[in-house]
C-alpha cells in the first residue's frame, strides 16, 4: 500500500506585503466580492462601519465570478479608478 497526501506542493515565492495606510480619511477604498453566498452583505457592513468611523472615506465596488480567475486588465482597473486600500470578501 503507498500513501499519498493529497495536499498539493506550494512551488512559489512569496511577495511582501503592501504597505499599510495609516489613515483612512478621505481615502477611497475597493470592495471586491467574488459573487460567493453572503460575502456583499459582509462588505457592506465593512463599508457601514468604516464610513461611520472615517470622513470622506468613500468606495468603489468590484466584483468576479468566483468560478474564474480575473484577467490581469481587471486587477489594473484598480490603478485607474484611483483606489487607495482594497477590502475583498468570500462567503459560504
Amino acid at each position: 500500500m503507498k500513501i499519498l497526501n493529497p495536499v498539493g506542493i506550494l512551488r512559489f515565492k512569496p511577495l511582501p506585503y503592501a504597505p499599510r495606510i495609516k489613515d483612512l480619511n478621505k481615502r477611497k477604498i475597493a470592495l471586491y466580492w467574488n459573487r460567493k453566498a453572503r460575502g456583499n452583505i459582509a462588505l457592506d457592513r465593512v463599508r457601514e462601519l468604516l464610513s461611520a468611523r472615517y470622513q470622506g472615506v468613500t468606495f468603489e465596488w468590484f466584483e468576479t465570478d468566483h468560478s474564474s480567475e480575473p484577467p490581469r486588465e481587471w486587477f489594473d482597473s484598480f490603478k485607474k479608478k484611483g483606489v487607495d486600500a482594497f477590502i475583498g470578501s468570500t462567503g459560504d
